[in-house]
């Protein structure tokens, strides 16, 4: 089953804040953080998120966390297109230097 990543910005402390405020609307008793936490781990665990890593741009952590569900048909052509936009982000750091 494919990894989902969610934005470096959530967890699941915010996703818990959303489910108490669901369930808070329909007058239901809300589980704990720590039970929210452990069905999450047991049904879901393929969905995680991800680390803030501010050296890495938007098209880097693409490329980076998809690359295992390129259909081989692409591998090639997306390798090459990851290797340019390396050396473009290479050239630029030293730029900046």
């Amino acid at each position: 089953m494919p990894i989902i990543f969610l934005p470096a910005g959530e967890s699941y402390s915010s996703l818990y804040r959303i489910y108490i405020s669901v369930i808070e609307t329909d007058n239901k008793k809300p589980i704990h953080l720590t039970t929210f936490w452990r069905i999450w781990q047991k049904y879901i665990p393929e969905i995680k998120f991800l680390s803030p890593r501010s050296d890495l741009c938007f098209q880097c952590k693409t490329m980076r966390f998809n690359s295992k569900f390129w259909p081989e048909q692409e591998m090639e052509n997306k390798v090459i297109e990851w290797n340019k936009h390396i050396s473009w982000a290479q050239k630029e750091r030293n730029y900046y230097r």
